[in-house]
């Protein structure tokens, strides 16, 4: 998987994705909500804390089998 910068692309509403800030490294999961109002998008990690988020990728697929 690679990293897309939110300049190329968004994921879709709701989803929980890896998401990074530059130039820190920081990397969490996160939930990207788009607003109504135009150009205006709110990113919360999973402790609800409103995060600034340069890069976002899908999360991996869970283990599978024994």
């Amino acid at each position: 998987m690679e990293w897309i910068s939110v300049n190329e692309r968004m994921p879709p509403d709701g989803r929980v994705v890896i998401a990074a800030h530059q130039p820190n490294r920081g990397v969490f999961p996160a939930k990207c909500s788009i607003s109504e109002k135009p150009m205006l998008t709110y990113w919360k990690d999973l402790e609800g804390q409103y995060r600034s988020v340069t890069h976002w990728m899908p999360l991996p697929d869970p283990p599978s089998g024994n």
